[in-house]
């Protein structure tokens, strides 16, 4: 269940940032001041759509304390960020990167690393 949930969410998170591509590129009626609004309206879907699904299954159940912690403090630190890059006025969405350098990769490569360093260890020994 958990890695069907993280495979749909990837995927939903690919075809929102193509469809806000799309959008950027080759719809005019979309002012492009609006794209950042549209942009981070796409991400609070995908995050609402992860924690119901991804985080009401195994995360909560069969974890507790500093891994939940580490689960908000992730999400915290997006959304700081986001608030600190200041992509509505300042960057605009002209430079997207200094968001998705700053406060999605770093979370995403942690919770990787975390991800297989469980497998590992969860991994039956081959000898």
């Amino acid at each position: 269940m958990g890695y069907l949930t993280l495979s749909v969410t990837l995927g939903l998170a690919v075809l929102m940032l193509l469809a806000v591509k799309a959008a950027d590129y080759f719809i005019e009626s979309i002012p492009h001041d609006a794209i950042p609004i549209v942009a981070s309206v796409c991400a609070a879907i995908l995050l609402a759509f992860a924690l119901f699904f991804y985080i009401g299954g195994w995360i909560v159940k069969g974890h507790k304390g500093a891994f939940r912690v580490g689960i908000v403090l992730s999400i915290v630190w997006i959304f700081a960020w986001l608030l600190a890059s200041d992509p509505f006025d300042s960057y605009g969405w002209d430079e997207p990167e200094a968001f998705f350098l700053g406060g999605l990769l770093p979370t995403i490569l942690f919770w990787g690393v975390v991800w297989i360093a469980k497998g590992f260890r969860e991994a039956p020994d081959p000898s």
